[in-house]
């Protein structure tokens, strides 16, 4: 006989709990973002690094091509320089200022010189130049023995003698006023110098501040 009790359905099996994805998982997202800033970092740095070698590529500029080096020209040869004309010498006219000198003559006159009483002894031996002087300006000039210069060939400079006065003619030399246009023949210029002395030239002023000229004694 068939039961008109039926058993009741049987409950239905609880569902399974779900798992969560691997990728919504604390571990993996924490993992995730730590390869994430070793990435950031590792493209960061390379690219510095790239920078830097750029620049520095860029700065250094690049070494010039070598040039062939010109060829060697013989050194022109240099035109001979003129030779310096010589300074005048005995018996030539010269100028400076307002006197006109002619040097006539050089002579060694000994030890001493001037008159027993009044007699002079050098120091080495004197040395009387000979001197024609024309007053060429338009006013007297003093000829003035001291403005007159004696030098050697190593040109070491020689001044006149303060003995000249005990010369028999010193007057033309001493002090001499000149007219213009007169003429004061053989005037002594005394100089005190060593023995075996040899002048080289000699320098003429007509006064202590003009310009001199030279002329050769030699």
């Amino acid at each position: 006989m068939t039961s008109l009790y039926a058993p009741p359905p049987a409950p239905p099996a609880p569902e399974a709990t779900k798992k969560k994805p691997v990728y919504l998982r604390w571990w993996f997202i924490v993992l995730a973002v730590l390869l994430l800033l070793i990435v950031i970092v590792s493209l960061t740095g390379g690219d510095d690094n790239a920078a830097t070698t750029t620049e520095t590529v860029a700065a250094e500029p690049e070494a010039p091509a070598a040039e062939e080096a010109p060829a060697e020209e013989a050194p022109a040869e240099e035109p001979a320089s003129e030779p310096e004309p010589a300074a005048p010498g005995l018996g030539t006219a010269v100028r400076d200022g307002q006197f006109e000198f002619v040097v006539t003559g050089v002579e060694d006159v000994g030890k001493t010189v001037g008159p027993d009483v009044i007699q002079e002894e050098a120091q080495g031996t004197f040395l009387i130049v000979r001197v024609d002087v024309t007053n060429i300006g338009d006013e007297a000039r003093m000829l003035d023995s001291s403005s007159q210069y004696l030098y050697d060939a190593d040109g070491r400079k020689y001044d006149a003698s303060s003995a000249i006065f005990v010369l028999e003619d010193f007057d033309k030399a001493f002090l001499e006023n000149i007219n213009p246009g007169n003429t004061v023949t053989g005037a002594p210029l005394l100089y005190d110098v060593p023995e075996g002395f040899v002048p080289a030239t000699i320098e003429l002023h007509d006064s202590a501040f003009s310009g001199g000229v030279t002329v050769t004694l030699q």
